[in-house]
């Protein structure tokens, strides 16, 4: 990552329990809540490097989302850095937040979860409705990423299993002329 604090990425251990992953999420929530969220401000690097970490463990445990949908109201301007640096870096993480069914389903549940949060305080008149409405959009487009993901999936399993059945065929036709010739020889 260019411009980022040397080696704070590189410390974060890849992350293989749900202990260790909401921990470090939770960490990151608290670094961008008041009054720890003024460590980052003139600190773009910084900023940069905890947003970094925090998408590590998301996308490393989707479960984390379930953490996330807890902490988000409470974190809504951290919330919205993190979804508009997924929107951002789709292509980069897409693969990994929706490697299975259940990861995809996961990860849309928290979009929908977000949504009504946003909805809800939208219409009830919040103070700052603006983080909301875009905390929104960024939502609306993972969600359309991922339902698009999962249509392209069985599409080309669709489109393999397709192939696959025409090449046995065609070796099952390949040995039923071979046999056939045999016999009339």
């Amino acid at each position: 990552m260019s411009g980022s604090v040397p080696g704070l990425v590189d410390k974060v251990l890849v992350v293989t329990n749900t202990k260790t992953s909401l921990s470090l999420l939770a960490w990151w929530f608290c670094l961008n809540s008041p009054p720890f969220a003024c460590l980052f401000t003139g600190n773009p690097a910084l900023a940069n490097e905890a947003t970094a970490i925090a998408i590590s463990v998301l996308t490393q445990n989707v479960d984390c989302f379930k953490q996330w949908d807890v902490l988000y109201k409470e974190n809504l301007e951290a919330s919205v850095a993190l979804l508009n640096k997924l929107v951002d870096e789709w292509k980069d993480h897409s693969l990994k937040l929706s490697s299975s069914s259940s990861d995809t389903l996961t990860v849309k549940h928290a979009m929908n979860s977000f949504r009504m949060k946003n909805e809800k305080a939208i219409t009830e008149g919040v103070a700052n409705p603006s983080l909301y409405k875009e905390a929104d959009q960024s939502c609306k487009l993972i969600s359309r990423r991922l339902s698009r993901g999962i249509g392209i999936a069985p599409l080309t399993a669709m489109v393999i299993a397709a192939a696959g059945g025409a090449v046995v065929a065609g070796a099952a036709h390949a040995l039923i002329y071979l046999a056939r010739s045999k016999k009339s020889s």
